[in-house]
Parts: structure tokens; C-alpha cells; sequence
């Protein structure tokens, strides 16, 4: 594999942080993963303060990936 990913339908996003072995990637990824299930699946909110300071690293971490782009999806067929 050489690729940020291997994205699969059925797959979560810890097993996603178990996949991924650059680490500044890794610690970004869990970074965001974490704010996002908290606000999703703990139905919780989050205040302008918590999002602004959430924006630039989500936006870094696309941005980086965008310049370095070692994504690979697999798509299932059928």
C-alpha cells in the first residue's frame, strides 16, 4: 500500500489510524477524527470558538494532502 488510505466502505476511521504509518499525518488525522466524533455520533455542538480553531487544522491537513497527494480508494464493484 501507498497510500494515505485504503478506502473502504466498511471500514472505520480507527482502523484508518491503524493503517496509516507517517506520523504527522497519523497525529493530525486522530486529532480531527477525535473533535468529529465527538460533535457527530455524541450528538454533541460545537461553538464558533471550538470550530475556528478546529478550521485551520482541517484545512492544513487537506491542503497538505491535496500537495502530496498519496491517497488510494478502493471501489468495490457490484
Amino acid at each position: 500500500m501507498n497510500g494515505y488510505i485504503r478506502w473502504k466502505k466498511d471500514k472505520t476511521n480507527r482502523a484508518y489510524l491503524r493503517e496509516n504509518k507517517e506520523p504527522t499525518r497519523q497525529s493530525t488525522f486522530a486529532s480531527l477524527t477525535l473533535a468529529f466524533e465527538r460533535i457527530w455520533y455524541g450528538r454533541g455542538e460545537i461553538s464558533k470558538e471550538q470550530y475556528q480553531q478546529l478550521e485551520p487544522e482541517f484545512n492544513s491537513f487537506i491542503n497538505d494532502i491535496k500537495r502530496n497527494p498519496i491517497i488510494e480508494k478502493e471501489i468495490e464493484h457490484g
